[in-house]
């Protein structure tokens, strides 16, 4: 799995729709399908992409405290 959402997201306490509310916060509509399709790398697409790498960022920043 691509940059570990899952397990880093149980590590924190989160849940998926933690960092899908975050996201749209961000200006991006997600769907809870979407974020699983992406995350489990079942659609390879610019979206998909953009997904992971805001839900890296958004994760980071919790683990970091921010």
């Amino acid at each position: 799995m691509r940059y570990r959402i899952k397990a880093r997201l149980a590590e924190l306490g989160k849940k998926s729709v933690d960092v899908i509310e975050e996201i749209k916060r961000r200006g991006v509509n997600c769907r809870a399908s979407q974020f699983s399709d992406a995350i489990h790398e079942r659609k390879k697409t610019e979206t998909a992409d953009r997904i992971c790498e805001m839900a890296n960022d958004i994760i980071s920043e919790w683990e970091k405290g921010v």
